[in-house]
Order: C-alpha cells, then structure tokens, then sequence
C-alpha cells in the first residue's frame, strides 16, 4: 500500500513540474519578445521596472522565467542595475498570483482546464495560440498534481508512524526550512514546492507551523535560478543574482523570529490552511518589496562596489573552451554552447546595431558594425579549428554527436554576419554617401520588418541553446510569415515608386535590396531551427 501511494505522490510531484516548465515556456514563447522588448523600453526607471515584472511574472506564470529574460538582456546592457533588481522584486510579487490561483480549491477543474488548452496546443494554427495552450496545459496538469496529493491526504494518515512525523515538524522550524530551500533548489522552482504544500495543506496532513518556514526556504533556494541564468552574462547578471539572494535572504532573517505570530495574523484573512500558505508567500514578497524598493539605487551602488566590472579582456581569443573539454563530455558540450552562444550575441549586435543606423545615419556606428563581422570570422575559425583538434577524442561523446550541429551553427552564423557586412552595411554605407532618405513610410516599414527579423533570430537561437523542438519548429513556422511580408512591402514600394514620391525615388534600389538582405537573414535563422529539428528527431 504504502509503495503504491509513493508511485501516486511521485507522479503527482512529475506533473508538478512538467506544469510548471509547460506553461513558463508555452506563454514565454508566445508573449516572451513583446515582454523582452517592453523590459528594455523600462531602462533606468526602477518603479516602471518593478510593475512590467510584476506583469510579466504573472503573464509568464514564472519569477525564474522573468529573471532569465532580463538577464539575457543584460548582457547587452539595455537594462540599467536599479530597475534591473527593481524587475525581481516586481517578477517575486507576480509569482505569488499563480500559487494564489492553485490555493483556492479549484483543483477539481483541472480536467476542464487541460481540455481547453490540449487543443490550442496540438492544432493551434499561429505559434502564439500554441503557447498559450501549452502554458494554459501547463497550469491543468499542476491543478491535476494538486488534486492527486490531496486525494492521497487520506491514505497517508494510515501509515504508521508518519503522521507523528510530520506533526513533529510543527517544533522544528529550522528543518522545514532548509527543507523548502533544498527543494526549491532541486526543483528549480518555488511554485512546485508551494504547489505541493497547498496539496497537503487542503486536508491539514501539515499544518502551518511547517509549511510557513518551508515557504521562507522555497523562497531563498527560488534564487538558484538567477544564479544558473547569470552564468555567461558576466558582472552585470551576478550582480542581478546576489541582488536577489540578498533580498530573500534579508527577508527570511526577519520574518523568521516572528513565525510562531503568522499563523493567528493569517487566520484571519484566509479560509483554510491552504490559503494560509499562498498568503504567507504573498506577505513574504510585498514586504521584501515595500522594504527595498525605495532603497534600490543605494542597494544597486553597494552590488556594483563589491562586484566591479572585470578587466577589458582581448576580445579575439576563445574565451570558454578549454584543456577540461577532452577529459569531460559534458563539460565539452557546455564550453562549446557557450562559445557559440558568445559568437551569436555579437552577431545578433551587428544585426541590432543595423537598425539604429537605418533610424540616424551614424556612419561612425556603421564601422563599428563592420569591425565585428572580423570578431566572428575569429570566433567561426577559431572554434572550428578547436572541434577538429578535440573531434578523435570526443567523437562516441556528446560533443562528437553534436558536432554536426555545431559547425553547421556557427557556419550559419557566420554568414549571417557577411549578410550583415557585406550586405546591409554597405547598401547603409551608399545611402548615408549620398546624403539620400527613405520616405517616412518606407523607412517605418523597414524598421518593422528589421525588428521582426530580430525576434526570429532571437527564437532561433533560444531553440538552439535548448535544443527545443517546439521552439525550433515556429521558428520555421515565422519563414514563411516574414517571406510573406517581404512581398508585401516591396508591393507597398512599388506603389510609392508609382506615386512619384521622391525619396522613394532615390533610394529605390537600396530600399529593396536592405528588404532582400533582412530575407536572406530570416532563411538563414530558420537554417538553425531545422538543424533543431533533425537533431531531436534523432535523439
């Protein structure tokens, strides 16, 4: 008996996670470019910063999602320190709505939940309308997990000797919290442990004299996740990842002399243990919040004392792979990612920076551009290079399976900086030459279609650095859309030509070909999904 409701609470545990993942990646991929673009808008303002966290935790369903999002633009740097920590405190608060949701009996739906979103997920016809079926899945299989536990409530009360157990925990505080802390940490996630402590609260298998510092310890070990994103984005993430492990930990040695107080204060405003719990995280994270929010730029300006910019390093060497690559399969698959991941966030800043001299001309930006296209050509050689001297060692590993991907990756990439070099900057270089200007509609739609070409390159590599099918696959799925668009805003050229518009004139011939060059971009980018796609297909 006692085994088969072990298989239960472990099945039950699965669809927690597999909840949790479902629905932070489903609305990521279908609301995550809008968010990453609104948080780069919020540079500098820290109160703006805090509410599009709140917002985006609560749309993404996930803190750890948020906190990747912005640490991922940190590297770029668009994201001032005070409003960056101001988007955790904000992200922290928006991760309590979801545990809020899970906490007020409504586990009972969760067959109708699943129903609703399993048919957006599976023959949703645009990849937005899938996300939002995945992530609305998502959230039906951790209802599902919650009624699973607290349906097993019942039958755990029979095997001898536990129910002390876990009443004895009511006088061991400092246990359940390193308890709660360590499964945040193995689950990645606070929301999975606090899931799982509203299902054993529903029948008071726990009562709240555990589950309250469990909940202080979901909270601090939640903080693993910014320091597993910040990995390669350099000082600026770390700073963002000690700030957060500040302000859990700051806010956990508060509230922990006052838990035996909790439990009456809450009483009040709750209608079961339950809701007691999802109350307790809510009041954790507002009072972190109500604390440090008026006192981020002095927090900001103790992170950036303690943890100072490194040294400016040469840029033209390998940076990541190392003598470890041959001894460690897995330590060469890492290196190599991150390598490669490097590679692309210089192209994808060569790409970028196009934009912006579309908007004002900067020749001198224009160079800048250009002198990256070198960086790339070093890291393409360079890395290759490194793969055939390493290939006989590691070629029954990971890095030898994966080595296929690898080149035909950063071959890719590659060529997309030529694109950009050989292409965009020079018909950019003509343009600025002869002092000509798009029309107002012209450069608008230009504008547009560059910041479209953007997001698919973003979604591919997002694809490539998980090896995720489902990504990949509206990566390949957006081809076709921006192929469309391309058609139409040459149409829409034409029409002007037409007219006789006079800008439109003079920079005919340019307008189209920076059209045709951005199309080139979009095929190379789908280029990466379907290696994704081929990769996991054979996996």
């Amino acid at each position: 008996m006692s085994d088969f409701l072990l298989i239960q609470f472990l099945g039950a545990v699965a669809f927690i996670l597999l909840g949790v993942r479902f629905a932070g990646r489903g609305f990521e991929g279908a609301f995550g470019e809008r968010i990453r673009a609104e948080l780069k808008r919020l540079s500098g303002r820290p109160f703006p910063s805090y509410v599009a966290g709140f917002f985006t935790t609560v749309v993404l369903q996930s803190s750890g999602a948020t906190v990747a999002l912005l640490l991922s633009l940190s590297v770029m740097n668009p994201i001032s320190l005070p409003a960056s920590l101001a988007v955790v405190l904000g992200a922290d608060l928006g991760a309590t709505i979801i545990v809020q949701l899970i906490s007020f009996r409504i586990a009972s739906i969760s067959f109708l939940v699943i129903a609703v979103g399993a048919p957006f997920y599976l023959f949703g016809k645009t990849s937005k309308m899938r996300g939002v079926g995945q992530g609305v899945l998502g959230f039906g299989f951790i209802l599902f997990a919650i009624y699973i536990v607290t349906s097993l409530s019942g039958s755990v009360r029979e095997i001898p000797g536990l129910v002390e157990i876990l009443r004895g925990l009511d006088r061991a505080p400092l246990i359940c919290f390193v308890g709660g802390l360590i499964f945040a940490v193995v689950f990645q996630s606070s929301t999975a442990v606090l899931a799982l402590m509203i299902g054993f609260s529903v029948k008071g298998l726990v009562s709240v004299h555990a589950t309250f510092p469990a909940v202080l310890g979901a909270n601090v070990g939640s903080t693993v996740i910014a320091f597993l994103s910040a990995i390669g984005s350099g000082q600026r993430g770390m700073r963002i990842a000690w700030g957060h492990l500040f302000f859990k930990v700051a806010g956990a040695l508060l509230f922990f002399p006052f838990l035996p107080y909790f439990p009456d204060l809450l009483a009040r405003v709750s209608f079961d243990q339950a809701h007691m719990v999802a109350n307790m995280h809510t009041l954790f994270n507002l009072t972190i919040s109500l604390l440090f929010l008026p006192f981020i730029n002095p927090v900001a300006a103790v992170l950036e004392k303690r943890i100072p910019e490194a040294e400016e390093e040469d840029e033209f060497r390998l940076k990541f792979l190392d003598a470890s690559f041959s001894s460690s399969p897995s330590v060469g698959v890492a290196q190599l990612m991150r390598e490669i991941l490097r590679m692309a966030d210089v192209v994808r800043s060569m790409l970028v920076d196009v934009g912006e001299v579309i908007r004002t001309n900067n020749a001198d930006l224009l160079d800048e551009v250009a002198r990256r296209d070198d960086l790339v050509d070093f890291l393409d050689r360079e890395i290759k290079r490194f793969l055939a001297t390493h290939e006989r060692v590691d070629s029954e590993s990971d890095v030898g399976k994966m080595s296929v991907v690898f080149i035909s990756v950063l071959s890719n990439l590659e060529h997309m900086a030529d694109i950009v070099d050989k292409g965009l900057c020079e018909q950019l270089r003509n343009k600025i030459l002869n002092g000509l200007e798009f029309s107002r509609e012209g450069e608008k739609e230009i504008l547009m279609y560059h910041r479209r070409v953007v997001e698919m390159f973003d979604e591919a590599i997002l694809a490539f650095m998980r090896m995720d099918r489902d990504t990949a696959q509206r990566v390949i799925g957006r081809k076709k859309d921006l192929s469309l668009l391309e058609k139409e805003l040459k149409n829409a050229h034409i029409r002007r030509l037409n007219q006789g518009m006079k800008e439109s004139l003079e920079t005919s011939s340019i307008h189209l070909d920076i059209l045709s060059s951005l199309r080139r971009i979009v095929t190379v980018s789908a280029g990466i999904a379907y290696l994704v796609v081929d990769f996991t297909e054979k996996e």
